[in-house]
């Protein structure tokens, strides 16, 4: 019943678990604690995603979407919960601006945690931007491919960001679903 077949063969699923969230706050974070509205360690969950910031594009399937309070009290983060165990393919697309000269600033997904940390990566790392200019503009994404149990949750991090800001005329995007 949660499947479709039309009279030319097409399959659709509308019950397939997916999400999608846009994030257009752009408050700087990172770990210049001066001059940054979200202060974060090196490995943090993403904090931009706060009410009057984000918007629901996609959530079907019944996984479980919240915006729980970041763990150092500042900003909310995504958490989705899948409701099946199967292949999931997880995303990230935005442009933001790297402010610090010679900062990197990486981004991935977390399964199973929400914590801060002064080191390492994200489980499912996705890719990162590097610039030797202050207030460079730097767009990217990407998507990796994860194994998950029902119930297990998926988190998007930020990596060794000092000053960090997203362009809020684009946004930041943050998308899962099902692969099967």
């Amino acid at each position: 019943t949660a499947m479709t077949i039309d009279s030319s063969g097409m399959v659709t699923t509308p019950a397939r678990p997916a999400f999608s969230v846009k994030t257009i706050n752009n408050s700087k974070f990172g770990q210049d604690h001066s001059d940054t509205t979200y202060d974060t360690n090196y490995r943090s969950p993403l904090p931009l995603f706060t009410d009057a910031s984000r918007t629901t594009e996609i959530n079907v399937g019944n996984g479980t979407l919240s915006f729980p309070a970041h763990p150092i009290g500042s900003g909310n983060y995504l958490k989705y919960v899948v409701p099946v165990t199967g292949i999931y393919v997880l995303g990230f697309t935005g442009v933001w601006t790297v402010v610090t000269a010679g900062d990197f600033f990486g981004y991935g997904w977390s399964v199973n945690t929400a914590s801060e940390a002064s080191t390492g990566m994200p489980d499912h790392f996705i890719s990162g931007h590097a610039d030797p200019d202050a207030n460079c503009n730097a767009s990217g994404g990407g998507t990796c491919i994860v194994s998950l149990t029902a119930n297990d949750y998926v988190v998007p991090y930020t990596v060794s960001a000092n000053e960090v800001q997203a362009d809020s005329s684009i946004g930041i995007r943050c998308f899962g679903y099902l692969l099967g």
